[in-house]
């Protein structure tokens, strides 16, 4: 692994992974580089790129001594994003996209809002193109849509309150200190939804959480073999991701000693995040039955009560599955 850096103490450290992005990478680098607020470092982490993505990042570090190179195999998104922690310096950390496009103002506007509030976090609108590809998915749109508030107290409560607080990495700005000293880094075994476990790491931990409505941000949606097209294509791989991200979470929160006192947050956003994915899948009778089992026995581990909701869609599956005496129902004669 190489690293190469040419900046010296920048307010923003941006963190970009680099996988096979050639035909958008320019883009990106190019809304970096012509930002308002100069003081920056623009931390590329090439993942084992097969096309020509490394030579693109070598070019635009001789154009540009804020650009620093690094170079290593393929590991995953969660690595890259970890090397680029462990390297910034700067006072605030920006995640981007290699496919995305900042707004020219993005760094100076959050530089002006953190030392306005003191925010340990701030959250930002962000805007998705092409259009074309967001007819189905209001979700999206309505979750980058941000309405101006400030948490200073339990910030984990916007979690549940605030759409736009998660899954998004990049419509938020971090203090370097407050990923660093709480030793929070992305777990490098989860391949999607990242994103949405460093939420649930971070802002527990943040001593004020700023939401401003400036769209700074342009999310490319539904890009050609990105994690959120590999989703759409394969709802099991992206469930066993879904579940891994809840026991996750629940481990984070009960070391946090907060796990009791959002019991019943948390179990809904575990009903509609895992176990109604697995019932809206297409998946056969008997692989819903299973994961929803397992679902169940993770819930109970860590002292959910399941309701009556959750109850009534596993007895729905066992009568299917007992129908056909070809089929073992776990745990019943």
């Amino acid at each position: 692994m190489m690293t190469e850096m040419n900046t010296n103490n920048p307010f923003f450290s941006v963190i970009i992974p680099v996988y096979n992005v050639g035909k958008y990478l320019e883009e990106c680098l190019e809304s970096l580089l012509n930002q308002t607020l100069e003081n920056i470092e623009i931390i590329c982490i090439n993942d084992g790129s097969t096309d020509n993505s490394l030579s693109i990042l070598y070019e635009y570090r001789k154009k540009d001594k804020r650009v620093i190179v690094v170079n290593k195999s393929n590991g995953g998104v969660s690595s890259a994003r970890n090397i680029g922690l462990r390297i910034a310096r700067g006072e605030y950390i920006v995640f981007v996209d290699a496919d995305d496009i900042a707004e020219k103002r993005l760094c100076e506007r959050v530089w002006e809002e953190e030392k306005n509030t003191g925010g340990g976090i701030v959250v930002f609108g962000a805007n998705i193109f092409p259009l074309k590809t967001v007819d189905n998915e209001r979700w999206l749109i309505d979750t980058l849509e941000v309405k101006e508030t400030v948490y200073d107290v339990n910030c984990e409560k916007a979690l549940f309150k605030e759409k736009c607080s998660k899954p998004f990495l990049w419509n938020k700005c971090y203090k370097r200190d407050l990923i660093i000293k709480n030793s929070i880094w992305f777990h490098e075994d989860i391949s999607l939804g990242q994103d949405n476990l460093f939420q649930f790491m971070v802002f527990p931990k943040a001593d004020k959480v700023v939401f401003i409505k400036d769209v700074l941000y342009n999310y490319r949606c539904m890009r050609e073999n990105s994690a959120m097209d590999r989703m759409r294509r394969n709802s099991e791989w992206k469930i066993q991701m879904h579940m891994l991200i809840m026991e996750n979470v629940f481990m984070s929160w009960l070391g946090y000693g907060i796990l009791d006192k959002y019991a019943n947050e948390l179990y809904t956003w575990c009903y509609y995040f895992v176990v109604r994915e697995i019932e809206i899948s297409s998946l056969p009778v008997e692989k819903k039955y299973k994961l929803l089992k397992s679902v169940e026995t993770s819930m109970k581990q860590y002292g959910f009560v399941l309701q009556e909701e959750f109850i009534d869609l596993l007895e729905s599956k066992e009568k299917i599955l007992m129908s056909d005496d070809t089929v073992l129902v776990e745990g019943r004669s």
